[in-house]
């Protein structure tokens, strides 16, 4: 291990630790800070026992940030690793603003428990999900934006308008540790406080929610969607995607709409097409649902006109077209969609696609 005056930096950290075992491959090399110590390991079974976030209590040094992810008195440290896998549920989503570039990363449990996550007497999930957050100016991992998430994230968007992450949440454990049940989704949101940029704040209606009480409708505190009844594929099967967009607040509007969508019945998986739905945020009610006669690919939304344009296959040919338009009835004062898809005509807006 190595120690300096100010507590240490956990990429600088990871940094001596690569320069130290140059033959170590980093995804085999562990990183550890504790105040001002840093150590290095291959090893993390042999070398440490986990205990929860709370006995991080040291900040992480004058040149990198003060939330506490670097250890605490007396032999505590933050433990810093690759992940093993990048969830292709999400395309990832990027804050201009902060010059901050988000994914969802996975490593498997047995990094962590060995034998024991697949046991089913312990109750562990097979995997665990994290949001990673990546400086785009330095090309560093900003690991103070970033959080464990309790699930599967899908369709990850950064609202522009109201500094927040909005999402899909699905239960992992659904088909695997627990088999009859359907598919169940939740909207996720995490609310970005970056007044303090050395501390930032993020904060969600999942706050310290378990993965495990994704299977208890009761204790559902995460908004469930609900899509509708009918026997939908999406409830059954589970088609992973990233095609959301979202419609940040407003003058009138104060929440946004987050819009996504879900596989259909069909015959075959060739011939699934999709279900669009436009969710209020952070309620998670269906503000209008609607079947489209082609699979969609992709969403884009205008946030100042609430334009939803979708590009897909339909009839054999890729298609960009303008579907709907989400505004606010202030008459109503509610949220509202016109819906500008024609089947017979749709308004197409690539009229000669490469």
């Amino acid at each position: 291990s190595a120690m300096q005056d100010d507590n240490y930096d956990p990429n600088a950290c990871i940094a001596a630790c690569a320069t130290r075992f140059p033959n170590v491959p980093l995804s085999s090399l562990i990183a550890a800070v504790s105040g001002p110590r840093c150590g290095c390991s291959t090893d993390l079974l042999r070398d440490f026992i986990e205990f929860g976030p709370d006995k991080c209590v040291y900040d992480c040094g004058p040149l990198a940030f003060d939330t506490p992810l670097c250890g605490g008195p007396p032999d505590y440290w933050g433990v810093f690793m690759q992940y093993e896998y990048q969830s292709l549920a999400t395309h990832g989503a990027y804050d201009p603003w902060r010059y901050i570039f988000y994914t969802i990363v996975i490593i498997r449990e047995e990094r962590f428990s060995l034998d024991r996550a697949w046991n089913p007497d312990f109750g562990l999930e097979p995997e665990r999900y994290y949001l990673h957050a990546v400086n785009v100016q330095t090309g560093l991992s900003a690991f103070h934006y970033g959080l464990r998430l309790p699930g599967i994230v899908t369709g990850l968007q950064y609202d522009l308008d109201d500094s927040r992450l909005v999402a899909i949440l699905t239960s992992q454990a659904t088909a695997r540790r627990t088999l009859g049940g359907q598919w169940t989704y939740y909207l996720f949101t995490i609310d970005i406080n970056g007044t303090n940029p050395r501390y930032p704040n993020l904060t969600s209606l999942e706050d310290q929610f378990r993965p495990e009480q994704l299977l208890k409708s009761a204790e559902a505190f995460p908004p469930e969607i609900d899509l509708g009844p009918g026997d939908l594929l999406a409830k059954n099967q589970t088609i992973f995607s990233s095609t959301t967009a979202i419609v940040g607040m407003s003058p009138v509007d104060k929440d946004g709409t987050f819009i996504f969508t879900v596989p259909q019945n069909a015959p075959m998986l060739n011939k699934v097409k999709s279900r669009i739905y436009f969710i209020s945020i952070p309620d998670g009610a269906v503000i209008y649902d609607r079947a489209l006669d082609f699979a969609c690919y992709s969403l884009t939304a205008n946030e100042k006109y609430g334009d939803v344009t979708a590009v897909g296959s339909r009839y054999g040919e890729m298609q960009a077209v303008n579907v709907a338009r989400v505004y606010y009835s202030t008459a109503e004062s509610t949220k509202k969609v016109a819906w500008k898809y024609n089947v017979g005509r749709p308004e197409q807006l690539a009229l000669q696609w490469p």
